[in-house]
């Protein structure tokens, strides 16, 4: 039985078909947000795949409705084109999805849109068809009117609903000469695993991780690319203590009944990719599906294999005796029950001694914390920024050091408690002297209770033309000291100062200059 394409028709564009297998293996929906018509440039043409627009776009609208079947999938979807809208023939169609993406190019049967001043202007819809985009791999029919659809036009395409099922009958064949995959049995999904154990929480947990040994639990039920459904009669467990470091796939040998892991990719199109070794390609070109992996030898071979809902991420990091699978939030959710890896997100104890190979990343505690939690590189900065270094270190305010012995003659830190007790001591025959900010003082005896010499001095700032009075830091002992008291400050030479009068703790005087500072000596005993 063979069939050609029909004149006008529709077809995925390769973006519609790339979102169309992304549903096939997951949850997200192929949703069409707007439908838009032109006129083709002036002719019509046919339909590539890798457009992305339409060749002259005339108008665009949001989808007007949805014609859904009785389980609630989309069949058809409708875009009314205004009385309005007109001076132009429909020649394509297209429909968009969320994102303003091409999904769907149609050719469709050439049909005036007229204006109003012809006098014949016309309301018209558009509705295109769709085979079951959402669920399965099918081709796209176009009606070419809402109200013109032909009996010719249905018994070409679809096979009546009596005739199915029926022993000794047919399938249709769709437009490109395949079994439409609305005839294909869809209770499992192919390629992976359909069921399995699960946890406490009714997570899938239908692989586990005992040390180094990860395992498949018996039970779990898997179909493979080809359609065939297996039941994993008993656990299957593989080693991966050898395994390098990087992200595998694991995939459960139908054929030889063993578990496998491969840092590879897995494509699923229906042209063959580029592929590295150990690759998997699900070619999608035909029904039913087939896997193959490329070997060591640059070749394809069939493989009757099936991906597990999970993957390894294997790390330098020593746990419990095992290696370390470190995983997201969510790692239930991937089919990997925990049971000795690290959570990232948890509060997990771990015992023992570990040997960390590489950065361990971890919260910076407050600068005031004292408990046990680890010290990062940015606590430990932090915490030290208070303190000197032991090299060249940078003082400020009163530092403080151990006052070495008088005859200490090393590098240590001489404080001031040791200069002024190696001032304070003899430095001349007989002689001791004391010496503050402003003064010295020279005593026969260590007691310094016998002053020979009392030397002091100043500076003072008085009013202009006024006297007067200098406190002395140190009292002489009488008042038969020589005090003077200097002001050159205008540069002459001349002293413009004099002293009248002095006792033991002071002198005074008058000052006939403006306010100079006067430079003052006392000398006595």
């Amino acid at each position: 039985m063979t069939t050609s394409k029909p004149e006008f028709y529709g077809i995925l564009t390769e973006t519609g078909r790339a979102l169309q297998f992304e549903c096939l293996h997951s949850e997200k929906e192929f949703t069409m947000t707007e439908m838009a018509v032109g006129d083709g440039n002036g002719s019509s043409y046919e339909p590539e795949r890798t457009q992305t627009k339409l060749k002259n776009e005339c108008y665009r609208h949001s989808v007007t409705r949805y014609l859904t079947d009785e389980k609630g999938l989309v069949k058809s979807v409708i875009l009314d084109i205004p009385e309005q809208v007109s001076g132009f023939t429909i020649r394509e169609a297209g429909v968009y999805g969320e994102n303003g993406e091409l999904l769907i190019i149609v050719k469709y049967p050439p049909t005036p849109k007229l204006a109003s001043e012809s006098g014949a202007p016309s309301q018209h819809a558009i509705k295109i068809n769709l085979a079951q985009i959402n669920e399965l791999v099918l081709p796209v029919l176009i009606d070419p009117s809402v109200n013109t659809a032909s009996v010719q036009y249905v018994e070409e395409h679809f096979q009546a609903l009596a005739e199915k099922g029926v022993a000794g009958g047919y399938a249709p064949l769709d437009a490109s000469a395949k079994v439409p995959q609305e005839m294909v049995q869809k209770q499992l999904t192919p390629f992976c695993f359909n069921a399995g154990l699960v946890d406490a929480a009714g997570k899938a947990a239908c692989v586990t991780l005992n040390g180094n040994t990860l395992t498949l639990l018996e039970g779990s039920v898997g179909t493979s690319a080809e359609g065939t459904t297996y039941t994993v009669a008993a656990d299957v467990s593989i080693d991966i203590s050898g395994l390098a470091e990087g992200t595998y796939n694991l995939f459960y040998d139908a054929e030889e009944g063993v578990l496998e892991a491969y840092a590879n990719t897995i494509f699923v199109s229906e042209v063959e990719p580029e592929m590295a070794i150990n690759d998997v390609w699900v070619d999608a070109s035909i029904l039913p599906y087939s896997s193959k992996m490329k070997n060591s030898s640059g070749e394809l071979e069939s493989r009757e294999i099936i991906p597990l809902p999970a993957k390894l991420d294997i790390t330098s990091v020593s746990v419990g005796g095992g290696r370390a699978i470190l995983m997201p939030e969510n790692y239930n959710n991937n089919g990997l029950k925990q049971e000795n890896f690290v959570h990232l997100d948890g509060n997990e104890e771990i015992a023992g001694i570990k040997t960390f190979l590489q950065s361990i990343l971890t919260p910076t505690p407050s600068s005031e914390d004292n408990s046990t939690k680890a010290a990062t590189t940015a606590f430990v900065k932090t915490l030290l920024a208070a303190y000197a270094k032991l090299a060249s270190p940078a003082f400020s305010g009163t530092p403080t050091a151990p006052t070495p012995a008088s005859n200490d003659n090393s590098t240590k830190l001489a404080t001031t408690a040791f200069v002024n007790t190696l001032i304070n001591s003899k430095v001349a025959s007989g002689l001791y002297y004391s010496i503050g900010g402003n003064y010295l003082e020279l005593f026969t005896s260590p007691a310094k209770n016998s002053r020979v010499l009392l030397i002091q001095w100043g500076v003072y700032t008085a009013a202009n033309n006024s006297e007067y009075t200098i406190t002395l830091p140190r009292a002489f002992s009488t008042t038969n000291y020589a005090p003077v008291a200097i002001d050159t400050s205008d540069g002459s030479g001349n002293s413009h100062c004099s002293v009248t009068g002095r006792t033991t703790t002071n002198f005074s005087g008058r000052h006939s200059k403006e306010k100079y500072p006067i430079c003052w000596i006392a000398i006595g005993k």
